[in-house]
């Protein structure tokens, strides 16, 4: 085997005299100039720290053998989304109106559930109900309403009640029926409008002052954040909107 000629031989021991900081490159005699980042290699053996020296040893990663560990790590590293709370004083309110508009004996509270539609036409003949109340039939209305009170609380897909349908369609005889059994004048769709914000809307002030005869909630607002008198559009029905609003700050002002 032939030597190396010495002005090619290299001392592996002063291989960083080889590397030019600089331009970032080794330059042998074997290899010739090659770029290298100096953040990709070390020169220098690190030194071997023992435990008791130091506080600050390095942490090896925790391999999980389940890779679901994993994926719930992932998942625990993105920020999740704050969900909207509920307005928790309005279902409250809401439930204890509902309650006492039921007017039903207090043992008979834990049926309540199984009476009250809890899905989109929760009760028989619920689509029937909501189409007499849709066309104005007040004679099928009043017939179904006799034999089961019920359906007064009935609501389809939208969450829209026969009460919602009937201040829609303007008809204000059904919408006596309907309160005259007690339907929930504050109820609300899925673009949580009452049946108040539907007639302040349509400009019906015949059927506002009714809802409103029938203690309405004038404060509650929609999805879009419209309470019923900014949905008004003409000024009779704002008048009378604000006519109720000053009699009952009035009366809880003197109250207090």
């Amino acid at each position: 085997m032939k030597s190396v000629p010495p002005n090619l031989q290299m001392n592996l021991d002063g291989i960083d005299n080889f590397y030019n900081p600089k331009e970032g490159k080794f330059d042998t005699p074997f290899t010739g100039p090659i770029k290298i980042p100096r953040g990709t290699f070390q020169l220098s053996v690190p030194p071997i720290v023992k435990i008791g020296e130091s506080s600050s040893l390095p942490v090896l990663p925790m391999i999980q053998d389940n890779h679901l560990h994993i994926i719930q790590e992932l998942k625990d590293m993105v920020p999740s989304t704050t969900r909207p709370k509920k307005n928790l004083k309005y279902c409250l309110r809401s439930s204890i109106r509902q309650l006492k508009n039921l007017r039903i004996h207090p043992e008979e509270f834990a049926i309540v559930n199984k009476l009250m539609p809890q899905v989109p036409y929760g009760r028989p003949h619920s689509r029937e109900f909501l189409s007499a109340c849709k066309d104005g039939n007040i004679l099928e209305v009043e017939i179904m309403l006799t034999n089961d009170k019920f359906l007064a609380y009935v609501f389809d897909s939208m969450k829209m009640t026969a009460l919602h349908w009937a201040c829609l369609r303007g008809y204000l005889e059904i919408i006596k029926l309907l309160l005259g059994a007690h339907a929930f004048v504050d109820a609300v769709d899925m673009s949580h409008r009452t049946p108040l914000h539907i007639a302040a809307k349509n400009g019906s002030i015949l059927i506002v002052e009714e809802l409103l005869r029938n203690k309405a909630d004038f404060s509650i607002v929609t999805a879009g954040k419209k309470t019923a008198l900014q949905l008004c559009k003409d000024e009779a029905t704002k008048e009378t909107i604000k006519r109720v609003m000053r009699e009952k700050y009035a009366s809880a002002f003197m109250n207090n």
